[in-house]
């Protein structure tokens, strides 16, 4: 079996983000739902320590 000891964050726009969005000089006239589209993943790396786990 593979197995990939990593982790993932996904980071996704919350409506306090949008309503900052919005009110920023110049800004574009996007919906809060096409905003959303603007979702990012990000795979960290593998974190070694000599600490056991909390």
């Amino acid at each position: 079996m593979f197995e990939v000891d990593r982790s993932i964050v996904v980071v996704r726009p919350t409506q306090a983000f949008y309503d900052f969005y919005v009110s920023l000089p110049d800004s574009a006239r996007e919906t809060f739902a096409e905003v959303r589209e603007y979702t990012h993943s990000y795979l960290l790396p593998k974190i070694e320590t000599k600490e056991p786990p909390s």
